[in-house]
């Protein structure tokens, strides 16, 4: 009869190595599966893409000019801005108004300003014109729509170029400016223009500039205001 500390040798090696014995069928089985799913990735990988053929050939028609400017038209295209625009410089009503009246007196037929003009909801002369460039804007007709936009601008700004004193701007904006609440979005502004060559409007005109965003845009341009 064998000691007990013989038999329990023998049962603790058959314990081991039936133990050893089962870690490598698991490790088998890993390493299959493993490979398995190596092999339709490099199946894939060695597969030809049809597009990447076709536009690799369009591409050796184009030079590196063509390419570039091909670029430049798509980003442009991506980036044009519909509404606004004038970023840092219209961060609050005050600073957009300022701003846009110094945008008047650029030589550029008043484009300057239309970054500071809400042409989505502009209301000139109790005229409202951003229907009209909202509608032209859905049915896709772009370029009717800037076209319009810029006559516009060419034509409210059109009286800057009349004002014949240099500084008349200046002491305008010092002491000719009044803002105000609304119960309609948006802030009042109350601007007594300077006086400009052959002048039939109203001596005050009023403006209202209210937020799109983090932008403050000027929605509305009344010349023709009476005070109420």
């Amino acid at each position: 009869m064998s000691p007990p500390c013989v038999e329990q040798s023998v049962v603790f090696g058959m314990k081991t190595a039936n133990l050893l014995v089962l870690f490598a069928i698991i490790c088998g089985f890993v390493i299959s599966g493993c490979n398995k799913q190596r092999e339709p990735q490099g199946s894939a990988a060695s597969v030809s893409s049809p597009k990447l053929e076709l536009s690799t050939t369009l591409d050796a028609g184009q030079t590196e000019a063509q390419k570039h400017e091909e670029m430049l038209q798509s980003y442009a295209r991506k980036r044009e801005i519909v509404v606004g625009g004038c970023n840092e410089d219209c961060g609050n009503y005050k600073q957009t108004f300022h701003n846009y009246i110094k945008a008047l007196q650029a030589k550029d037929d008043g484009q300057a300003t239309i970054p500071f003009l809400e042409t989505s909801e502009m209301v000139f002369n109790k005229e409202r014109l951003g229907d009209v460039w909202v509608q032209q804007w859905q049915d896709g007709d772009m370029d009717a729509r800037r076209n319009s936009i810029r006559e516009f601008a060419r034509k409210t700004t059109e009286w800057a170029k009349k004002v014949k004193d240099v500084g008349a701007f200046d002491e305008s904006l010092a002491n000719g400016v009044t803002f105000t609440e609304d119960d309609l979005p948006g802030n009042i502004v109350l601007f007594r223009h300077p006086a400009f060559e052959g002048d039939n409007t109203a001596a005050v005109w009023k403006f209202r500039i209210q937020a799109r965003g983090w932008e403050w845009l000027i929605s509305e341009i009344d010349t023709q205001y009476e005070g109420n």
